[in-house]
């Protein structure tokens, strides 16, 4: 198994409708072997798996050996549904592993030699929820 010391949060910066599968064939469209994400959490909730965990992802930029990508789709104003499958995969995730080494950062935290805003939400706000364990 990876030793796995963060989670990173993206939004996949699309329309409202995209499914994991239309995803996984633009990454696919890229010359990957498959989708970068290990989850994408779809409009309607559904947690839909991406690679294995014990693969390395393909989500950010010199992050991707100990980390965990988690996408939610669409752009921002993320629903009730999506980010309830966030807190509760967050929390199952942190379990997995040693919960005082693991940190939840946003892209935009995660790369920030970039101008990247993803996954547009306080990830402050994010942190808070998955303490509590549910949405605010």
């Amino acid at each position: 198994m990876r030793k796995i010391d963060r989670i990173i949060i993206h939004c996949s910066d699309s329309p409202p409708g995209t499914t994991a599968a239309e995803i996984d064939d633009w990454h696919r469209g890229r010359g990957w072997k498959r989708i970068g994400y290990h989850y994408v959490i779809e409009e309607d909730g559904s947690v839909r798996t991406g690679r294995k965990i014990s693969e390395v992802g393909a989500h950010v930029q010199g992050k991707n050996r100990n980390s965990i990508g988690i996408c939610l789709t669409g752009v921002r104003g993320f629903n009730k549904e999506q980010m309830q499958s966030l807190v509760i995969l967050c929390n199952g995730l942190i379990a997995m592993f040693r919960p005082e080494k693991v940190q939840v950062q946003g892209h935009y935290e995660a790369q920030t030699k970039t101008h990247k805003t993803c996954p547009n939400m306080d990830m402050d706000e994010v942190r808070r929820m998955i303490v509590l364990g549910k949405p605010i």
